[in-house]
């Protein structure tokens, strides 16, 4: 089993997320979700919070069947030590082509009628659909040609909406985290201060705020 390094948040609430988005899936007839993150605009952001894991170049993808074990690809070979440190994934993969990765992944998982749903890479006025890297919307098309695919976005921030006791207690500190930083900056801020200066300030306060 992964020696998952301890987070912000620990083994259960990410158990219970995927719980949460399995559900879901089953109600809204997904056999499989494809979760895809990129470092561009940081929008990665269902990779971590899915998976823990924070893309730092090339994209990564997470599947999610319903049922199966997930798989998490990364596109990064120099971070794959990394990547099996910080996720509670027990499939962490590094490969340089992510399409046919993907496929080969999907090939190997019990799959019976039922849509692909893709989520992540969101951003900027785009939807999961029209961020998805074409080359693997293609691959996965060709491989699964009477599979439906469809966004799943909505149902994911239905789900991240609703926050856990946990999330709550994160967002509170980090909110008095924030704070600590906006009265170091007012009280720092003059003629003359560099940025460097400034952020310097600002990042010891917060950092002394934990």
């Amino acid at each position: 089993k992964n020696p998952m390094i301890e987070t912000v948040f620990p083994l259960e609430e990410y158990q219970s997320r995927v719980r949460n988005v399995r559900k879901a899936m089953s109600r809204d007839g997904f056999e499989v979700l494809l979760i895809f993150g990129a470092r561009q605009w940081y929008r990665d952001h269902y990779i971590r919070y899915m998976a823990n894991y924070d893309t730092p170049g090339r994209p990564s993808i997470m599947v999610l069947p319903l049922e199966d074990e997930p798989a998490l690809l990364i596109g990064d070979d120099w971070d794959l030590e990394r990547a099996r440190e910080v996720t509670w994934v027990q499939e962490v993969r590094a490969t340089f082509d992510l399409a046919a990765s993907t496929v080969e992944v999907l090939r190997s998982i019990r799959l019976r009628e039922g849509k692909f749903g893709i989520a992540g890479g969101e951003g900027y006025g785009y939807s999961a659909l029209e961020a998805f890297p074409s080359n693997i919307y293609s691959s996965v098309k060709e491989a699964f040609s009477t599979i439906q695919i469809d966004g799943a976005s909505q149902m994911m921030d239905n789900i991240r909406a609703i926050r856990s006791p946990r999330e709550i207690e994160v967002l509170r500190k980090a909110s008095k985290v924030s704070d600590e930083g906006a009265e170091a900056f007012y009280a720092t801020v003059k003629e003359g201060i560099s940025e460097r200066e400034l952020w310097t300030e600002i990042w010891y306060a917060m950092e002394s705020a934990g």
